[in-house]
This record gives C-alpha cells, sequence and structure tokens, in this order.
C-alpha cells in the first residue's frame, strides 16, 4: 500500500470499518513508514481527545499507548483469521456435503449405486 493509499484508509481505519484484506496492508505499511505513522498517530489522538471533550472516553489518556494496543489486536485478529479461516470452510463443506448426502438418501438416491459401486 503506497503512503497517498494509506493516508486514505485512515479514516475508515480509526472509525474501524476496515476490511481485513485492506487492513493487513494498511497496518504494514504504517508499521515501516514513519511518516504515515506519524500521521496516523496525530489523527487518532485528535479524536480521541474530541471523544473526551464529548464526554465518551474512559480515563486512560496515554494515546500512544492505545494506538499501539489497538495496532497489536488487529495484528493478533488477522493471524488468528488467517489459521481458522480454513478450517471453518472445512467444516462448513463437510456439513454441506453431509447435508446433500442425507437429502440423496432421502429421496432413495444411494450414492454408491451412481458410481456403480454397489
Amino acid at each position: 500500500m503506497t503512503c497517498e493509499e494509506t493516508k486514505a484508509h485512515m479514516k475508515a481505519y480509526l472509525a474501524d470499518k476496515m476490511p481485513a484484506r485492506e487492513l493487513e496492508a494498511f497496518l504494514e505499511h504504517i508499521r515501516s513508514c514513519p511518516a504515515c505513522y506519524e500521521e496516523l498517530e496525530t489523527n487518532y489522538i485528535i479524536e480521541r481527545v474530541l471523544d473526551i471533550l464529548n464526554d465518551k472516553a474512559k480515563e486512560e489518556y496515554d494515546f500512544r499507548e492505545q494506538l499501539q494496543d489497538r495496532m497489536e489486536e488487529q495484528a493478533e485478529w488477522l493471524t488468528k483469521r488467517r489459521v481458522y479461516r480454513p478450517a471453518y470452510f472445512a467444516v462448513v463443506t463437510a456439513f454441506v456435503l453431509m447435508l446433500i448426502v442425507g437429502i440423496l438418501e432421502l429421496q432413495g438416491i444411494h450414492l454408491l449405486s451412481l458410481f456403480g459401486l454397489e
């Protein structure tokens, strides 16, 4: 992701509305580009201060640490997503196949006979 693309996505990132694919590229760029990180940090602090002024914030005011924590949590979420996503699709696929086989069996269609194995 380029600096311009990163800057264009900052608002979505701060609003927690960035798709996972873009989030991964965004976080990679932010970690490797001091200028973009500084701009993100500034925008994050401004949003947090506005939240405090609007009485929506907690009592914590270490904005830099909060931003770092947020970035770490999202990186962990992306890692878990990469690990569990294939397993999720395997379980869903197995369930759908079992459902299809069950429906065929209820209709009196035996899969083994379809393939001449019965």
